[in-house]
């Protein structure tokens, strides 16, 4: 295990032990509500946990007719148990599998007692109630522990969250074989704060950024040197600024969902072209018979009719949106497909307002993203905000909502709207 932790530069294994005599009371107190309160019953329902009780109390009063063998495993098991636990304690605050070690307690807890019911009673054992509440016992567990893993994953918060961040990844398997990238090719993926979530996902082997080990480029090379091939960058991770990334990112050679690919060695021959398939450029001095602002070629309609003659990037309007006002140019794409790109940006005056471009596809849960980052300034004090979404792999004939968003205290100024729908050409 340390040499796990030491040849994959990260920490995932622990070797020291923190009892609970080195906590103090709140951290004690607060590790114990999370057991009992949160996920003592994530295992079993209240109902076996009773059942053991009074198994393992009746075990001990019948302690001279049991199997010596059976209560001598269980005794040592439940010791273990808790010398485990007492060592361990600090651990269970974080990661809740740890205490199914000591649930094989509650195993031969049971085939002790059933051994003392075969001694005292050998016919109960063959009686047919017993056996239909055997089998009741046991789909009821499976039932029970089904609804419990079906909480975990789509209900909770983490799960929600997990499923919504990883989605592309659960149909991405064939696409990388069809730009050459084989089963047993190494990668990198990021972000992925899991041990290996979205490489189980994507059936590929390599490396996440789980507890923070993806830090610089020191970690990148050495990951390079032991056989990484390519880079998967998931979502909007590349607009967190690290410069130290640029190199890693000279050649991509995918792109599927929200996640784009790159080729980290000189090797790949792999040709990613893109080219603008539909435009609309809306300079804010277009309105039709209802008094909309449109797009220049009338295409887009925009839920404003408001317009601005104080201050213009070109011609003489544009939008002006304030701190009672946060919204406008709001406008509505149809028919939006999975996989399709589509880039966004807008001058806006003055430079570093609080200001950004929104698109939700269908609804916020199933799309939604934000972005302020600046491409291009003059020196009149305007400056281009730029966003690019990609549409999920999930979204077929979904409808795209695009708007802009004053977060400021006064006002601020929007001119020359401009999107384009991008497609992507792979080639070989």
């Amino acid at each position: 295990a340390n040499w796990y932790n030491n040849s994959h530069f990260q920490k995932y294994y622990i070797f020291e032990f923190i009892p609970i005599w080195s906590l103090d009371k709140e951290t004690i107190l607060l590790i114990w509500n999370k057991i009992v309160l949160e996920w003592q019953y994530d295992y079993y329902h209240i109902s076996i946990l009773l059942l053991f009780s009074i198994s393992f109390i009746s075990n001990i009063f019948y302690f001279k007719k049991v199997n010596k063998l059976f209560i001598i495993i269980t005794i040592l098991l439940f010791l273990g148990s808790v010398s485990y636990a007492l060592l361990w304690f600090k651990n269970f605050r974080e990661h809740d599998y740890y205490i199914i070690t000591m649930y094989i307690v509650v195993l031969f807890s049971f085939l002790t007692s059933i051994d003392i019911i075969k001694k005292t009673n050998p016919n109960f054992l063959n009686y047919r109630f017993f056996i239909v509440l055997g089998y009741l016992l046991l789909f009821f567990n499976i039932s029970y522990s089904r609804e419990k893993i079906y909480e975990r994953y789509n209900s909770s918060d983490i799960g929600k969250y997990i499923k919504n961040q990883y989605k592309d990844f659960y149909t991405i398997t064939p696409y990388l074989r069809s730009i050459g990238i084989n089963r047993f090719d190494k990668v990198i993926s990021i972000p992925d704060f899991t041990l290996n979530y979205t490489l189980y996902l994507s059936n590929q082997v390599g490396w996440t950024e789980f507890n923070g080990v993806l830090l610089d480029s020191v970690i990148f090379d050495n990951y390079i040197k032991k056989g990484a091939k390519y880079l998967f960058v998931n979502g909007n991770y590349l607009q967190n600024n690290y410069p130290w990334m640029n190199k890693y990112l000279k050649n991509q050679i995918g792109e599927y969902g929200q996640i784009k690919i790159y080729c980290l060695n000189t090797l790949c021959k792999s040709i990613l072209q893109k080219e603008i398939v539909e435009r609309y450029i809306c300079n804010i001095e277009n309105i039709n018979k209802e008094g909309n602002i449109v797009d220049s070629s009338e295409n887009l309609i925009f839920d404003q009719k408001i317009r601005s003659n104080e201050k213009s990037f070109s011609g003489n309007y544009s939008v002006k949106l304030c701190k009672n006002m946060e919204f406008g140019l709001t406008t509505v794409i149809e028919n939006i497909q999975a996989n399709q790109e589509y880039q966004i940006s807008v001058w806006r005056f003055p430079k570093n307002n609080k200001s950004s471009i929104v698109v939700c596809i269908n609804s916020p849960d199933e799309f939604y993203s934000n972005s302020s980052n600046v491409v291009d300034y003059n020196n009149n004090g305007w400056e281009k905000i730029s966003i690019t979404a990609r549409v999920p792999m999930d979204i077929s004939n979904g409808k795209m909502s695009i708007n802009l968003w004053y977060q400021g205290d006064s006002c601020a100024f929007f001119d020359d709207l401009e999107i384009k729908k991008i497609k992507t050409i792979y080639k070989k």
